[in-house]
């Protein structure tokens, strides 16, 4: 939700500038929340759309969870590389370059997954998920969404954001307003998901589900 480019290396410099900026008191408050939440607290941890992957570092940070950092743009997961090194994660963290459609991983591998902004721009919802809910263990939690946690986070981030974007929240609203819930509740039903949650407040949109133990 930065300005738009086509142009795959300059769109991962504009988002990490504004990951390692505006954005950047939103990631540990999300990794407490998601990992309090999770019912496996070691394992596998997914960060899909990953960009330099502050999210994923942040529960690495935070937690024994291994982190995976998936991302179809080369240029971000250098990002995601460095900000590892840069927090001494490197040996617990890994990149992978793929799709959220077609997820690289075996079936009822991951212990938590997450992502942070990236299910705008899914080509096929209903295939994503059905992907996510693939790789994931019995009674593992997926936390998929874009949002900043609290009023006082996002407020941060919409100020913050004047002097970067002056267009971004105006835009951001706007594509709240274009992909509604119904949306994203038809691609679940489509992916055969039944126990999901989605939390649509002033602050963001997240939808929870698990895979339930057979």
């Amino acid at each position: 939700m930065t300005k738009e480019t086509t142009d795959p290396k300059e769109a991962a410099d504009m988002m990490e500038k504004t990951a390692r900026g505006p954005f950047a008191p939103v990631y540990p408050f999300l990794a407490e929340r998601f990992y309090q939440e999770s019912d496996f607290k070691k394992g596998l941890c997914l960060d899909i759309g990953s960009g330099g992957a502050q999210l994923g570092l942040a529960i690495g940070e935070i937690s024994d969870f291994e982190v995976i950092a998936l991302d179809i743009n080369k240029y971000a997961l250098e990002y995601a590389h460095e900000n590892a090194m840069a927090l001494g994660l490197s040996d617990k963290f890994s990149v992978l370059c793929g799709d959220v459609s077609e997820l690289p991983l075996a079936s009822d591998s991951v212990d938590l997954c997450v992502s942070r902004g990236s299910f705008w721009f899914w080509e096929d919802g209903a295939k994503a998920f059905a992907e996510i809910y693939r790789v994931l263990k019995p009674n593992a939690k997926a936390f998929i969404g874009c949002g900043f946690g609290t009023k006082e986070l996002l407020d941060q981030a919409v100020e913050k954001m004047k002097s970067v974007n002056p267009e971004w929240n105006a835009k951001r609203q706007k594509m709240f307003q274009d992909n509604p819930v119904e949306k994203y509740e038809s691609h679940l039903r489509a992916a055969n998901i039944e126990n999901f949650t989605i939390e649509d407040t002033e602050t963001g949109r997240y939808i929870l589900f698990s895979k339930p133990i057979q």
